[in-house]
């Protein structure tokens, strides 16, 4: 079949689809007349429906949208055989018809199918709303509701807490953490005064002048204790004692700037 319609040439082919379509239209009208006849029979009550709704989809297998259709044109086509007649001639498709089913009566059906004809969906819709135009909406007015002064919303208690500042004079508690940090960790500090070793008497290796001072810079302990104790070089943290108490400065010489203390040397190589 696909291939004798290949070699058909156009004008024939175009004609036998004309034909196929006029064939469809008589078979669309015999098919609405025949649903129609069932519909007042009620026949489908003996095929187990409630309804020719469903007598269409669950026995004739027809979409939902097709089905409507065709139910609105039949029972149309049964009160005016003007409309089936449209329907055959091809003058009006089966969703024109089911347009015009609650639209018609006796007195507008001729002009109304004499419109309707060879138009679209669309254009029959339109057509149909013209001739039946609703009223425009009433002008009316209303007082709009006043708007509602807005309270302003609650504070939050923690804010409303006072913020507490230290008073002067008074100990800066992490400030000395932190010195303390530094100094344990070999980082430079300048808040606190130090003791540093002005110079050194080699034949007994003691730091005989430690003064005291406000510094920008602090050695690290293992520093300070290389120093004392007399070794040269880089020294790291491992190597020196825990505790380098050689070089820490005596009260008495952090409460006098000028005094020189001797210390005893630590262990050394």
């Amino acid at each position: 079949m696909k291939e004798s319609l290949a070699g058909l040439p156009s004008h024939q082919l175009l004609a036998q689809v004309h034909a196929l379509v006029r064939m469809g239209n008589a078979f669309e009208a015999e098919m609405l007349a025949h649903l129609g006849e069932v519909d007042a029979r009620r026949l489908y009550l003996e095929e187990g429906c409630s309804s020719m709704f469903a007598y269409c989809q669950r026995v004739l297998h027809f979409a939902e949208a097709v089905a409507y259709k065709r139910i609105q044109a039949a029972r149309a086509a049964r009160r005016h055989p003007g409309l089936l007649e449209a329907v055959r001639e091809g003058r009006i498709h089966v969703t024109g018809a089911s347009l015009l089913a609650p639209k018609l009566t006796p007195a507008n059906r001729d002009e109304l199918i004499r419109a309707a004809a060879h138009r679209s969906a669309d254009e029959i819709r339109r057509q149909l709303a013209d001739r039946e135009p609703k009223p425009d909406v009433p002008a009316t007015m209303r007082r709009l509701p006043t708007p509602a002064a807005s309270a302003p919303a609650p504070l939050d208690p923690a804010l409303l807490r006072p913020v507490r500042r230290p008073t002067r004079g008074a100990p800066n508690r992490s400030r000395d953490r932190a010195g303390r940090r530094s100094g344990a960790s070999g980082t430079r500090s300048s808040l606190q005064p130090t003791a540093t070793c002005t110079s050194r008497s080699r034949s007994s290796g003691r730091c005989c002048a430690i003064k005291s001072r406000t510094a920008t810079s602090e050695r690290s302990w293992p520093e300070r204790w290389a120093c004392c104790s007399g070794r040269s070089g880089p020294v790291s943290s491992a190597s020196a004692p825990r505790r380098a108490r050689s070089c820490r400065t005596p009260r008495s010489a952090m409460a006098d700037p000028g005094a020189v203390t001797s210390l005893p040397r630590s262990g050394g190589p």
